[in-house]
C-alpha cells in the first residue's frame, strides 16, 4: 500500500498566514498541515509515500528531508494544478501499479477511523473507498454528497450540490482508498465544465459508470478542508477539544 498526498495547490486564500511558503506547511496546533496526514498514513501502515507537488514544491521537499528523513518519500510534479484526477495521473508512474491511500495536504481528519476505512477496502470486489463524515448542509455543499445503500455501496455522487440535492447528512472527503483499476480511470475523467479541471467526483463517477464497486465508509468525527482563515480557526478548535 502506498500513501499519496496531493500538495500542488496555490493556497492563495491563506497567503496572509502562509507567506512565501506552501500552505500545507502552515502549523496547526504545533504541527504542519501536511504532517498531520504523514502521521495518519504511517499509522495506517503505508510502505512509502508519494507527494504531488507544484507551486513551492521545493519547500515541501526540504521540510520532508528535515523532519522525515527515514521515510521512503518520492515526488510527482503537477504544474499547473488541474484537479485531483489530474494530480493522480501525474503520480501514477511513482505509484507503480499499487493500491494507495490518497489524502489532501490541506485537509485535516479529526479522530480518524482508520480501521473502518481498511475494513471497507478489504471487502470482496471493492475497487475504491470514499471516506465520509457527518456534516452540516453548508459544509456538504462546499464538497460533495454521496448516495449509498445500507451496505455502504455507492450508487452516485454529486460535487458542490445545492441544498435540495443532498442525499443525506454525510460529506465526502479527500480521504480515499484506491485500487489500480480505478486509478487507471483518472486519465479518462472528463473535464469539469464549470471549474475547467479534472475533479475527484467526476473521476469516481467514471468508475461507477464502468461498474466498479465503490464503498462509502465513515472516516472520522470531522474533516476540514483548510482554504480560509475561518477553516483554520475551526480546525484548531476541533483539534484542541
Amino acid at each position: 500500500m502506498v500513501g499519496v498526498i496531493l500538495a500542488a495547490g496555490y493556497g492563495k486564500r491563506l497567503a496572509k498566514i502562509s507567506g512565501n511558503t506552501s500552505k500545507c506547511l502552515i502549523e496547526l496546533n504545533g504541527t504542519c498541515l501536511i504532517d498531520h496526514n504523514i502521521q495518519l498514513l504511517v499509522h495506517f501502515g503505508v510502505e512509502r509515500i508519494v507527494i504531488v507537488i507544484g507551486h513551492n514544491g521545493g519547500h515541501i521537499r526540504q521540510h520532508m528531508m528535515d523532519h522525515f528523513p527515514d521515510l521512503h518519500i518520492t515526488y510527482a510534479v503537477q504544474k499547473p494544478p488541474r484537479g485531483i484526477a489530474d494530480a493522480i495521473c501525474c503520480a501514477l508512474p511513482e505509484i507503480g501499479g499499487s493500491s494507495f491511500f490518497m489524502c489532501l495536504a490541506d485537509e485535516i481528519l479529526v479522530s480518524p477511523s482508520i480501521e473502518n476505512l481498511r475494513s471497507a477496502f478489504q471487502k470482496p470486489g471493492v475497487e475504491g473507498v470514499c471516506g465520509i463524515v457527518k456534516s452540516t448542509v453548508e459544509q456538504i455543499t462546499n464538497a460533495y454528497t454521496v448516495d449509498f445503500n445500507q451496505d455502504g455501496r455507492i450508487r452516485q455522487m454529486k460535487e458542490k450540490p445545492r441544498p435540495e440535492e443532498l442525499y443525506n447528512n454525510y460529506r465526502g472527503t479527500g480521504y480515499c482508498l484506491i485500487r489500480p483499476a480505478l486509478a487507471e480511470l483518472a486519465a479518462q475523467t472528463p473535464i469539469n465544465q464549470i471549474r475547467g479541471e479534472y475533479e475527484l467526483v467526476d473521476w469516481l463517477s467514471t468508475g461507477l459508470g464502468r461498474g466498479l464497486k465503490l464503498m462509502a465508509a465513515f472516516a472520522g468525527e470531522h474533516s476540514i478542508n483548510i482554504n480560509t482563515e475561518g477553516d483554520f480557526a475551526r480546525a484548531r478548535a476541533l483539534l484542541e477539544n
